[in-house]
This record gives C-alpha cells, structure tokens and sequence, in this order.
C-alpha cells in the first residue's frame, strides 16, 4: 500500500489524498484487469488487514468517495474492523 495515502490519520486529509490520486489515473486503462478493483478494490483490502489507524482513515476516505461498490465494501471492512 502507498505510504503517502497512509500518513492521514485525519480522514479529511485522506479523503483530499484519495482525491488527488483518483483524479491522476482518471480514465485510465489496464491492459489486463479492471483498474477500479486494481485501485480501489486493492487498497480496501489491504487497510481492511492492516487495521491501523491510518488504514481506518483510508477506509473512511474510501466509504466517502468511491464509487458505490467500493464504498460498500469499505463500510464492510469498517465494521468488520471496529
């Protein structure tokens, strides 16, 4: 997992990352795989093992900001978590 989206103990500041980063590989392709599951799949995954602080904040930017699937599945790694 990058480092830098795990420096934000404060979801606001992860959230304004998360935003950055999304908006860099805005459309975007892979040449195999789907980029959003790649992306956004990925990094819930590996703050849902992680379950740190920071990882939590992740979560929280993700549950906020991503698209419908992904916000799912970051609430359930949340309360899987908690």
């Amino acid at each position: 997992m990058p480092e830098e989206l795990l420096n934000h103990s404060d979801p606001l500041q992860a959230e304004a990352h998360f935003s950055e980063i999304v908006g860099s590989w805005w459309g975007q392709e892979l040449v195999e795989g789907d980029i959003d599951e790649v992306f956004y799949g990925g990094l819930i995954d590996r703050a849902a093992d992680l379950g740190t602080r920071k990882a939590l904040a992740l979560l929280r930017a993700f549950a906020a900001l991503a698209p419908a699937t992904y916000r799912r599945r970051a609430l359930t790694a949340l309360l899987i978590i908690r």
